[in-house]
């Protein structure tokens, strides 16, 4: 298939992610620190892959770095936080503090659940989240930065896996 998934996390969620996707798509994963331009290049479509920290994509460098290549592609791009997708204020901030205008109208957004365990976080993490959980009054909210949750799960990427079938559908073979 014509296509690539680059991907960028800090505790495996994302990754995992990604290589689930590879297995179910076919198509290649690569780390976003990886890719070659000539890869961007040679794929019309374009899967991101990003985990968020502090409201910002840890993609948001290279997304921006890559957007002239990026802006000829289809790209779908999947965000891997705590942030449910019906959370549609924060997930509206989301997007709109990090997807560039330039590829916002092509690209196919999806949000995933991810994973907090405390012990794998580094020492600044540990301390936002223990801090955000002091300030958070939502007592539901504050549990997800409290405690350890784990909702990474292969079912979550049936959406972007639908996606992937048709966008490439409708892709011209080479």
């Amino acid at each position: 298939m014509d296509g690539i998934i680059v991907y960028k996390g800090r505790y495996g969620a994302t990754q995992q992610y990604a290589r689930w996707l590879s297995e179910l798509s076919g198509i290649h994963n690569v780390i976003a620190e990886k890719v070659t331009d000539d890869e961007l290049e040679q794929n019309n479509l374009v899967v991101l892959g990003s985990s968020v920290y502090v409201g910002k994509l840890m993609l948001a460098g290279w997304i921006r770095r890559n957007i002239k290549l990026l802006v000829r592609k289809k790209i779908i791009l999947f965000i891997v936080c705590g942030t449910t997708a019906n959370e549609t204020e924060a997930t509206e901030e989301i997007i709109r503090n990090n997807v560039p205008l330039e590829i916002k109208h092509t690209c196919e957004i999806f949000f995933l659940p991810g994973r907090v365990i405390h012990k794998n976080l580094s020492l600044k993490h540990r301390i936002l989240f223990k801090v955000a959980g002091i300030f958070e009054k939502n007592p539901i909210k504050r549990r997800a930065f409290t405690e350890d949750w784990d909702k990474v799960q292969k079912e979550n990427l049936n959406p972007i896996t639908v996606a992937i079938k048709r966008v490439s559908q409708k892709m011209p073979v080479h």
